[in-house]
């Protein structure tokens, strides 16, 4: 071959080289200029891919990990949202009986009321705040050490028929004072579940305290337990005001009240549920609420059936 040709060859050869390296420099440059750029959180932008480029199946992880990213990121903030807006309402919270507490007792202290009689209401209105902001403050380290994972769960064979009966019996007085009737549908034979027996009744306690202070109007409260194939339903159910439709999704959250109106009279600050949920949950369990129809709300806890 003459040298002349090969030369050409040569040249030929090393121009393709030279491009393909600036095109790969330019892909490259490309990629680290995107991956810069939504690192430092000031993009969305994804690397454009080309399914012929044999470097495509990288971009497309690349890309994957940009998504991974931006969902932590946001999820990140939805979290540091609720964090501040869960701090708001507890201040809120506590400030309201703080603030009753000062007044009345300042009013003692000060002489300002002189009747006796009313001097016993100032101190047992001041009394019954107190129990509100210990209630408060209880629910607020509960529901921090279950979200820790700091209450170890020690489940066992638990005949959930009597558990339930025995809970409601300490609510008796808070029914009588009430005025409310309880309606009994709980079956004689036994029922076994696997749970921890503290858990469950801190569960009961929270939806028959829940169903007295929502459904004193309806003057009812309900329990029921059934069994569906593999699991018993344990139903807490009253008559009072529905739980409007758009709320009903959102009554499990921290701190959610469907009628704030309400929170005054009846001490509820919205962590009841959020904790019966939580301890539903650690026990391999579910928990549902329906309401509207013919007034009635219903809250259904789910455990399986014990075989052991």
């Amino acid at each position: 071959m003459d040298s002349g040709v090969l030369l050409l060859i040569i040249v030929a050869l090393l121009l393709v080289i030279v491009f393909l390296l600036r095109k790969r420099n330019a892909q490259l440059t490309n990629r680290l200029g995107v991956i810069q750029q939504v690192l430092s959180g000031k993009s969305r932008m994804r690397i454009l891919r080309d399914e012929k480029d044999k470097d495509a199946v990288l971009d497309f992880a690349i890309n994957d990990l940009f998504e991974a990213l931006q969902q932590t990121k946001s999820a990140g903030e939805q979290s540091e949202m609720k964090r501040r807006q869960l701090l708001s309402n507890i201040s809120h919270d506590i400030r309201t009986p703080i603030t009753s507490i000062i007044g009345y007792v300042n009013a003692l202290v000060d002489d300002k009321i002189t009747d006796p009689e009313e001097r016993a209401q100032y101190l047992r209105i001041a009394a019954e705040k107190s129990r509100e902001l210990k209630r408060l403050t209880d629910e607020v380290f509960e529901l921090a050490k279950i979200d820790a994972d700091e209450i170890e769960m020690h489940p066992e064979r638990l005949e959930i028929n009597e558990l339930l009966r025995s809970t409601v019996i300490g609510f008796l007085p808070q029914l009588q004072e009430a005025e409310m009737e309880v309606v009994n549908e709980i079956p004689d034979e036994k029922n076994f579940i696997y749970a921890d027996r503290m858990a469950v009744v801190r569960i009961f306690q929270n939806l028959i305290q829940n169903a007295i202070q929502h459904g004193q109007s309806g003057k009812v409260l309900g329990l029921r337990v059934e069994k569906h194939r593999n699991q018993y339903i344990v139903s807490i159910w009253n008559l009072g005001e529905s739980i409007p439709e758009e709320k009903i999704s959102r009554v499990f959250e921290r701190l959610f009240k469907a009628d704030d109106s309400r929170k005054t009279k009846s001490g509820n600050h919205g962590l009841g549920l959020s904790i019966a949920k939580r301890l539903t949950e650690k026990n391999g369990g579910t928990i549902r609420v329906d309401s509207g129809q013919n007034r009635e709300t219903t809250f259904s806890v789910r455990f399986s059936v014990f075989l052991g």
